[in-house]
């Protein structure tokens, strides 16, 4: 049965305000992507050169689209706002913002970061490995379309990464690192062969640290990719366990495509409950700990132990692009400063309910005022 959000944020605050830790004890390594994102409303109807009434449903613009089949049709966009996009420069903002010292290694832009980059850039130290990415999101009331042009991911691989980052670099970096987060499996096709070099030439070299270093992965919507390179980028992130305590992160649309992937359709579709999604893929997993995270609630299986807790949903956000990294960047934070897995998930909602609201990362004082008095 999930927690209900009040109950759960109440907790977290309290068990954040008894431990010891702070966010600026907590350094991160995140990486690899980044693109520029441009927020766009679609038009369903024009009233004047400044007004308009927007599609309010991706259902509404399916219709739309459906419609033209065999004709033609003009769609019109507006730009709401351009901004820094990618996992990992969302993810590693909002760490930053909320105190972290946080490292994030990406394609940012070369030879210097894009200037899109610039509050990243001075909350946090930045490493460029090649040009951005750029993504146009349709948002909707209802979700999001993601327009992608990946051109300059294709290049990043382990060998391009070391020219820029050699190995006793990504040493030092990791060595000093809690938490090291690689995500967008998805739109870097050699991310799989990056996590088996990691693997070969810098986690053996890592001191042991108590309590072990965090590995976080997030495959970003694999629903692309061939089943096949799923299960193979999936048995990988086992071997990352001798070295890290392993969590998989996967929001609701991204379980069931994983498990599709590993034969496990019926328990993962969308309607099937949440509990049994996420028990079926931690024991078909060799991870430490599986999160998946609706718009809605979030749950985890860590330890033999499930739990789930509600959000703060809202069904008007100010923006909802970023809303999964900053739950990434939340529920990790806590997983850092060693709160357990409930308070966890409680701080993961908190991040991203906060982020939907404002359009922006909450500070960690902001987030402990979320968690204590949160505006529904």
């Amino acid at each position: 049965m999930a927690v209900p959000f009040l109950t759960a944020a109440r907790e977290a605050a309290e068990a954040l305000k008894r431990t010891r830790a702070r966010p600026e004890h907590v350094r991160a390594v995140i990486g690899l992507d980044g693109f520029v994102d441009d927020i766009l409303s679609v038009v369903s109807r024009r009233l004047d050169p400044h007004n308009f009434v927007p599609v309010a449903t991706i259902a509404e613009l399916a219709e739309r689209i459906a419609a033209a089949a065999g004709l033609s049709t003009n769609i019109e966009l507006v730009l709401r706002t351009s901004k820094l996009g990618g996992n990992a420069p969302i993810m590693a903002l909002a760490l930053a913002k909320a105190g972290a010292a946080v490292t994030c290694i990406g394609t940012l832009g070369l030879p210097e970061p894009d200037p899109i980059f610039a509050e990243l850039t001075q909350r946090a130290q930045v490493i460029s490995v090649a040009n951005p990415g750029r993504t146009q999101a349709l948002e909707f009331n209802d979700g999001k379309l993601m327009l992608g042009r990946l051109e300059n991911l294709y290049s990043l691989s382990w060998e391009s990464l070391l020219k820029i980052v050699p190995v006793p670099r990504w040493v030092e970096l990791c060595s000093g690192a809690q938490l090291l987060a690689l995500v967008n499996w998805t739109m870097i096709p050699a991310m799989t062969d990056i996590w088996r070099r990691f693997l070969a030439d810098v986690a053996p070299q890592l001191p042991p640290a108590q309590p072990p270093r965090i590995a976080f992965f997030d495959l970003a919507d694999p629903q692309k990719r061939s089943e096949e390179e799923i299960r193979e980028a999936l048995a990988v992130l086992g071997q990352f366990r001798p070295y890290f305590t392993t969590y998989l992160g996967l929001n609701r649309k991204e379980a069931a495509e994983v498990g599709r992937a590993l034969g496990l359709t019926a328990q993962t579709r969308p309607g099937a409950p949440l509990e049994e999604a996420t028990r079926v893929l931690a024991a078909a997993l060799d991870v430490d700990g599986v999160i998946i995270h609706p718009t809605d609630r979030a749950s985890a299986w860590v330890g033999g132990t499930y739990c789930e807790v509600e959000g703060p949903y809202t069904p008007t956000p100010r923006l909802t692009t970023g809303a999964g990294d900053n739950f990434n960047a939340g529920c990790c934070l806590g997983l850092a400063l060693g709160v357990g897995i409930q308070n966890a998930l409680a701080m993961g909602v908190a991040t991203s309910g906060y982020y939907v609201r404002h359009a922006a990362s909450p500070s960690f004082a902001q987030l402990l005022q979320f968690l204590t008095e949160p505006v529904l």
